[in-house]
């Protein structure tokens, strides 16, 4: 990973749900900080603020992500604001039990909230959520297989709405789903969250992405 120069502070919100908290890491830090610590060459430079929170919709993001920034990042000449959501909203809508199928306006109007939320203090970048287990089975009927699916469109709401309004979104989900090391995680996990090596995968495949340094050195810059 290439550690981004800074010229001055950086403070990052992480915006998420229980994968940007971390649940399942043993290191109980989640995928924000390691990604941080392995991006930016001075620990004493930088804020990150993990603003994820276990069980979220996209919905929840939208209804706190105002009150939450305001409050970290008002002022701060080098803000950005980190987006991964969304895997909550698919696993209502794969439910057997109590199903809430996606809606595309309201879930883009939600997505386009927190985005305009964040570009009020510095640059956005939006990430695709992780995938859950393919053979994931949940207590509420939902399926690994269906809940992937949901999650596809998800990703395709995110790519509509990050290209209407200018925001970069780093594509992983493929990618992880691919990704050996990151599957045997979830296995060890819950087949949601990730045992801390999958989150140290999560972490690398973001900064591998040509799109997280170019977000890094716009808010450092």
């Amino acid at each position: 990973m290439n550690a981004v120069p800074l010229s001055r502070k950086l403070c990052i919100a992480f915006l998420g749900d229980s994968l940007t908290v971390g649940d399942g890491d043993a290191r109980g830090t989640g995928w924000p900080a390691r990604l941080m610590a392995a991006t930016s060459p001075n620990p004493k430079r930088m804020h990150c603020y993990n603003l994820g929170v276990g069980s979220n919709l996209i919905a929840d993001v939208a209804n706190r992500c105002q009150t939450e920034l305001a409050a970290r990042l008002t002022g701060r000449d080098g803000a950005g604001t980190a987006l991964m959501i969304g895997v909550n909203d698919a696993l209502r809508a794969s439910a057997t039990v109590n199903t809430v199928p996606l809606d595309k306006c309201t879930l883009s109007q939600d997505l386009s909230q927190i985005i305009r939320a964040g570009q009020l203090y510095g640059t956005v970048v939006v990430i695709e959520p992780a995938p859950v287990l393919p053979s994931l089975v949940r207590d509420d009927g939902g399926t690994g297989e269906v809940i992937l699916m949901k999650l596809n469109e998800v990703n395709s709401i995110l790519g509509d709405v990050c290209a209407s309004l200018n925001a970069p979104l780093i594509l992983q989900s493929e990618a992880l789903s691919k990704n050996s090391e990151f599957s045997s995680a979830l296995e060890l996990g819950d087949g949601l969250h990730p045992t801390a090596d999958g989150y140290d995968v999560l972490a690398d495949n973001i900064a591998k992405s040509p799109t997280w340094p170019k977000f890094l050195s716009l808010v450092a810059n």
